[in-house]
């Protein structure tokens, strides 16, 4: 890069990124160039003393990376969350721990995640055909309906007396919010 140059401490900070603080690993013009900068320059010195401390905290830091995690981390980690969720599937117990589930089978997972999506398209279509049904047909349909589906599928609300429910929101909505 440099050519018969002097080289000024932008170059060599750019230089310095480049080819880090190994000058032996820098092309030889910019080497001599970077050399008498560092010579002369208490700034340039200090920048590669500091890139020096970087690329070994660097070097540090991915030894630490790579070497091997505990052998019984995996199990540590899914004790602790057998401990925060007793049901946590996996297929062996911690130590200490009683005997958690096995991990349950593709089918009862599928048959689990379709019953909401067909307990709703059931009801969308009970008020579809309630809707178009004619008013002397709704109760007849709606016993066929009811007649059809478990009794475990639905949950009844129950209200002590509605018609008091319809009378408290009607005076509120007449005397406006507080």
């Amino acid at each position: 890069m440099m050519h018969n140059q002097m080289m000024d401490q932008d170059q060599f900070e750019t230089l310095l990124s480049r080819w880090g603080s190994d000058m032996q690993t820098w092309p030889d013009m910019d080497r001599k160039a970077a050399q008498d900068l560092i010579g002369r320059s208490v700034e340039a010195a200090t920048a590669l003393r500091e890139m020096a401390v970087l690329e070994t905290r660097f070097a540090q830091m991915r030894r630490e990376a790579a070497a091997p995690l505990p052998r019984d981390l995996e199990e540590r980690v899914l004790a602790d969350a057998a401990m925060i969720a007793p049901g946590f599937p996996r297929t062996a117990a911690a130590p200490g721990l009683s005997e958690i589930p096995a991990r349950r089978s593709l089918l009862s997972i599928i048959i689990d995640s379709w019953r909401p999506a067909a307990v709703f398209t059931a009801s969308t279509l009970l008020g579809l055909w309630i809707g178009y049904s004619s008013p002397g047909n709704v109760a007849e349909a709606a016993t066929a309906f009811f007649a059809a589906v478990p009794a475990d599928e639905f949950v009844m609300l129950e209200f002590e007396d509605p018609l008091a429910i319809d009378s408290e929101l009607m005076a509120f909505y007449e005397e406006g919010s507080p």
